[in-house]
């Protein structure tokens, strides 16, 4: 798992790095008028939190932001689990239309033992984010990835940013 951690905080920071940079490129580019609403609201299904999840991202240098959410996984045979997905993402913008990437983990918490477990996790898909009215859809691929391996998964999402 210590190795598996490594790798995603160097992953992480490379990320970071490149989506700093072009984010500043890009900000200093676009007029005041222009610029992208700093806070998004959404709805995801699927998604970096299985099912689906209630989410919150804030853009913090252009076009970088953290994201936090969370979301419920029932069980058959016990209580469930309650899944947190904390993650970097960037935007590679074409006016509403992006490519947005990022990498984070999702923190799993089994709610009758309380066994907690942290599994990396990505995102890698197209965000349309209106402007004008604020609107946001987001579709994407969201892989989780843990020491028993890899669960290639997606999502779908709908949100207002502001």
């Amino acid at each position: 798992m210590k190795s598996t951690a490594a790798c995603l905080m160097a992953v992480a920071t490379v990320v970071t790095t490149a989506a700093t940079a072009s984010a500043q490129s890009l900000d200093a580019q676009q007029p005041t008028a222009a610029r992208r609403q700093s806070n998004l609201v959404f709805v995801e299904l699927g998604g970096n939190a299985g099912l689906g999840s209630i989410n919150y991202e804030r853009q913090i240098a252009g076009t970088f932001g953290l994201r936090a959410g969370i979301g419920f996984l029932p069980g058959f045979f016990d209580d469930g689990t309650r899944l947190i997905p904390l993650l970097g993402t960037g935007l590679l913008q074409q006016g509403n239309h992006n490519l947005e990437f990022g990498l984070g983990v999702t923190v799993a918490q089994q709610l009758r033992t309380h066994e907690v477990k942290v599994v990396g996790t990505g995102v890698l898909g197209y965000r349309y984010q209106n402007m004008d009215n604020g609107f946001t859809f987001r579709a994407s691929i969201t892989p989780l990835v843990s020491e028993e391996g890899g669960l290639f998964w997606a999502g779908i999402s709908f949100g207002y940013a502001f």
